[in-house]
């Protein structure tokens, strides 16, 4: 019976059952017999595996028409009429269910489906391999979009949820689209987001609210990494986050604030906060001193107060380091060493 329907769907939209056999997909509207692969998408279903075939848009017509349908989909008490072909095709998950019975022509998707709305959203593109997201188009319902075809293994509409996701980003939604993108691992919309946040770096300073400083430390790491700011700003900022986390390790804010650009009076913000050990401070105003006496011409700017300190630098546990005239001393109490 399957068998007989695939040959029937393959005459019907020009592709010849050899072909079918033999062909892989190269491209979504592109079909080359040039024999079998392993594909990436391959999923080991027994004697069923899913065929690597392109369902083309033509089989629109198709969506929820009972004309030529093997299989029904139970949701909320209806039946959906459906395709097995078309499903399989894409849907990592159809092609195992389908695969464990063949002969079987009826599935409750009652547990896997939590909006039948989002479900038909996905089944009309397994048939027409189009988005309908528009301007209207609410995020939450491209994030279902994105979980439905999760679920169902339906990988290039996952694909192309993320990429109108990138479309969708905005100020005010800027931050729900982070804690999306790093819940569910998405590197490539992080990425973009890192770039969207620096390119808007003015408009997300001047925020009256300050929405990102009471977000999530793991946001708001982020968020001070990719705005264009100077490490002074970054500093007041972790600062204003240390009062509300007194508890919480600042370490991995090191990389935000680039402390290697840091003004000396940055640096001893950065002391008087104990935020880090003292030490690692102390080694860059240190490094910065053994670079100026292996480059004596290093530019005026480079030796200016506000970057290299003229007096001791007191840390708080009591040690000072005599630094002047490009010479580092070693601690005046060495005793209380940190």
């Amino acid at each position: 019976m399957l068998r007989v329907l695939i040959i029937a769907l393959c005459i019907c939209f020009g592709y010849s059952y050899a072909n079918y056999q033999n062909g892989r997909r190269s491209d979504p509207y592109n079909y080359q017999n040039d024999g079998p692969r392993v594909s990436d998408n391959y999923i080991d279903v027994g004697q069923h595996q899913r065929p690597e075939v392109v369902v083309f848009a033509g089989f629109g017509d198709h969506y929820l028409n009972d004309s030529y349908s093997d299989v029904k989909l139970g949701l909320n008490g209806t039946k959906l009429p459906a395709h097995k072909l078309v499903l399989l095709t894409e849907s990592q998950y159809f092609a195992k269910l389908f695969g464990e019975d063949p002969t079987k022509q009826e599935f409750d998707l009652q547990d896997m489906v939590s909006s039948v709305d989002t479900f038909k959203v996905m089944l009309k593109y397994l048939y027409t391999k189009r988005t309908e997201f528009n301007a209207e188009t609410p995020l939450q319902t491209v994030f279902d979009v994105y979980l439905m075809a999760k679920k169902f293994g339906v990988e290039r509409l996952m694909r192309d949820s993320e990429v109108e996701i990138t479309k969708m980003i905005t100020i005010g939604n800027y931050l729900a689209i982070y804690k999306f993108a790093d819940e569910h691992q998405l590197h490539d919309l992080k990425r973009y987001w890192m770039s969207f946040v620096f390119e808007k770096s003015q408009q997300i300073i001047e925020q009256t609210n300050s929405t990102y400083m009471n977000e999530s430390l793991d946001v708001s790491k982020h968020v001070l990494m990719a705005i264009k700011v100077m490490p002074s700003f970054v500093i007041a900022k972790i600062k204003q986050l240390r009062e509300t986390h007194p508890n919480v390790s600042f370490d991995d804010f090191k990389n935000v604030m680039f402390i290697q650009r840091c003004t000396v009076d940055d640096i001893n913000t950065l002391f008087e906060m104990n935020l880090f050990d003292n030490k690692y401070l102390f080694d860059i105003l240190y490094k910065r001193y053994k670079h100026l006496e292996s480059n004596p011409l290093c530019p005026p700017c480079i030796r200016a107060p506000h970057y290299l300190p003229q007096t001791p630098l007191r840390l708080n546990q009591g040690n000072s380091y005599m630094i002047s005239n490009g010479k580092v001393n070693a601690p005046i109490n060495a005793n209380n060493s940190n």
